[in-house]
């Protein structure tokens, strides 16, 4: 369906590419769609492995990176990996729980900001965007 992106202001939508790393299909669905709505390239990975592997064989804008992801990798081990490949890779955290020990962490390795779930096409807008410019 339409999300009316035409009834938002134009600030928020922007270009680019965007992993979103979920391991819940739905949750992925819904940002991804969100995300094309927005002008964005998106691209998606079940799991904090698949995403490093997505990383070691192209560029991406940004990575919005699930904490919780079991079983395997969390968010901010995968996010660790991903810097070990790209130092300079931007990624903005998605977690129902905003103060974990996790979150703590993959911010001090240089997340740019935590968007709390369940966020709206609005809020997702802006935070990527500003974590773009």
């Amino acid at each position: 369906g339409d999300m009316a992106v035409d009834s938002f202001s134009g600030d928020i939508k922007g270009s680019g590419s965007i992993l979103v790393v979920d391991d819940e299909p739905l949750q992925r669905d819904i940002t991804i769609r969100m995300l094309s709505e927005l002008g964005y390239k998106a691209y998606q990975a079940a799991s904090g492995s698949q995403a490093v592997e997505f990383i070691e064989k192209r560029e991406i804008d940004l990575i919005l990176l699930d904490m919780l992801m079991p079983p395997g990798i969390n968010g901010s081990e995968a996010y660790e990996r991903i810097l070990a490949i790209k130092p300079r890779q931007k990624a903005l955290i998605i977690s129902g729980f905003v103060n974990s020990s996790e979150v703590e962490k993959t911010l001090k390795l240089g997340a740019g900001g935590v968007l709390k779930k369940p966020f709206t096409i609005s809020q997702l807008g802006y935070a990527v965007k500003a974590e773009l410019s």
